[in-house]
């Protein structure tokens, strides 16, 4: 629930700047001077992220790692001043969970894998648990990441905020999970919301990634 405020506040707060720039008379940025290449590596060192808009209308999205090479291309506009909407050609395939009872543990283990079984890092991991609190966490090297112990409801797993999976397990005491995205090597990414300033792109809630070329 904070997670989503946060991300509704960052959307209004964005759009009220869109607004605003064309209210006070500051024109717009064309598709062919937002087009271009963007790349940032992320806060692991072994991960990176690239987007290339391409001044049709469509996109190339890619994300590498050690484990990890996965793209996705689809279609983007401008819906404000600075503000792009984009979707991908591909369709969510389901995610499937698998959890078992490791009793000498006091924590809560979540392993994100690809349909190969690669362990997928950088994917944020959603714990709710039986009490009604909800943990979060990231996944490192291997795809693995570690919460609290507790009585487990539901797991989700975000891979780059673009493809989400979630699934509820069996039993609630089990504290050992796998949750597979079989989307592979494709991911899917719906109305999401990027933002353009001073050759910078944005993702709500994420840090930006600098423009390389056009």
């Amino acid at each position: 629930m904070i997670v989503r405020r946060f991300t509704i506040f960052w959307i209004a707060v964005l759009l009220s700047t869109a607004i605003a720039c064309s209210t006070t008379g500051s024109a717009p940025q064309t598709v062919s001077e937002i087009a271009g290449v963007y790349s940032d590596a992320t806060e692991l060192n072994y991960a990176a992220t690239s987007i290339r808009l391409h001044t049709d209308g469509t996109f190339t999205y890619s994300y590498f790692s050690c484990t990890t090479d996965r793209r996705t291309t689809g279609e983007w506009r401008l819906i404000a001043p600075n503000l792009i909407l984009a979707n991908s050609f591909v369709h969510q395939e389901p995610s499937s969970l698998e959890g078992r009872l490791d009793r000498s543990s006091n924590t809560v283990s979540v392993t994100v894998v690809d349909s190969d079984g690669a362990g997928i890092p950088g994917t944020k991991i959603t714990v709710k648990c039986q009490d009604g609190n909800i943990q979060y966490g990231v996944s490192g090297k291997g795809g693995i990441g570690v919460l609290e112990r507790c009585d487990v409801v539901q797991v989700s797993a975000d891979l780059v905020g673009f493809q989400h999976a979630e699934a509820k397990p069996r039993n609630r005491k089990h504290n050992v999970f796998t949750i597979s995205l079989r989307v592979y090597p494709w991911f899917h990414i719906q109305d999401q919301l990027w933002y353009v300033d001073e050759a910078q792109l944005f993702e709500v809630s994420r840090p930006p990634l600098g423009k390389i070329r056009e």
